[in-house]
């Protein structure tokens, strides 16, 4: 296994975001939520719903596909994991 000397091999247009990025995207999808409420646009509820999902894409590290895919039960206490409390959530086996 090789030591990488370098942090990022692939096209510099295309890196990970840094956190502070992350951050700065998910600031701005919360603010879009307030512009919406306080000029009293209909696209308020969408905002937070999208707002929303890019947090849940950014912690729990889904890509697109497995977030269009996830249902209400996703989101309870997964039984077989008491010792990680409120953020035991269940992993998906199968279709």
């Amino acid at each position: 296994m090789g030591i990488h000397l370098v942090g990022y091999h692939g096209d510099p247009g295309r890196r990970p975001m840094t956190r502070e990025e992350i951050q700065d995207l998910l600031d701005h999808a919360d603010a879009q939520v307030d512009v919406a409420l306080r000029r009293g646009h209909k696209g308020a509820l969408a905002r937070y719903r999208d707002a929303t999902v890019f947090k849940v894409l950014y912690a729990w590290g889904l890509r697109c596909s497995e977030a269009s895919a996830l249902d209400v039960t996703d989101f309870h206490p997964h039984e077989d994991a008491p010792e990680l409390g409120p953020f035991r959530l269940p992993v998906r086996t199968g279709g």
